[in-house]
């Protein structure tokens, strides 16, 4: 019996020092580890922090908007208008065709203003493609109802779409319909 405490005894003083490196060789992993993560994630940080914008955010009593302490806004997506090269402004008071392009032609209107002087009735604008000269049309776009003595303006932050299709005249046409009113049409071909 002695002889086996004394073996149990020798077995754990010899065995003692082995959950110290185990647990030693855990530690200088984890910091080797953090040595490498710990620059990646405070560059990540610094480059978030640069991208954050002060607000000023504004209550009226109208309008109240309960807010405490500051607001952060990240992730701002920086833009620069450009008037596209194909761009085009159209401004008549008849039914007139705003553009005679190549078949495949395509437009993108992003607003339409009609101003009805008539002072007893309604009218009626729209706007459409077809083949040149007075053919089929091929898509037919907004239509408004204005009222007498009144003016409607659409905006389209997304653009208006009109897809042309092949033409047997090699043509197509967006003509504005809006007889007896003011109407103005922006928007780019594509």
């Amino acid at each position: 019996m002695k002889e086996k405490a004394m073996l149990r005894d020798r077995n754990i003083i010899e065995n003692a020092g082995r959950p110290l490196t185990a647990i030693t060789g855990i530690l200088v992993v984890i910091s080797v580890a953090a040595l490498f993560v710990l620059p990646l994630l405070s560059a990540e940080k610094t480059e978030a922090a640069a991208q954050i914008q002060s607000v000023k955010v504004v209550n009226t009593s109208a309008e109240a908007l309960p807010v405490a302490g500051s607001i952060d806004v990240a992730n701002i997506v920086r833009t620069r208008p450009v008037v596209p090269q194909s761009g085009f402004s159209f401004t008549s008071a008849i039914m007139e065709e705003i553009s005679q392009d190549p078949a495949g032609t395509n437009y993108a209107v992003t607003s339409l203003t009609a101003t009805n002087f008539d002072p007893s009735n309604v009218a009626q604008v729209g706007l459409k493609i077809h083949e040149c000269p007075d053919g089929a049309a091929q898509a037919i776009g907004p239509r408004v109802l204005v009222h007498p003595n009144e003016t409607v303006h659409l905006t389209f932050p997304q653009p208006y779409v009109f897809r042309s299709h092949d033409s047997e005249t090699g043509q197509v046409c967006l003509t504005v319909d809006g007889n007896g009113t003011y109407v103005s049409v922006v928007g780019y071909k594509f």
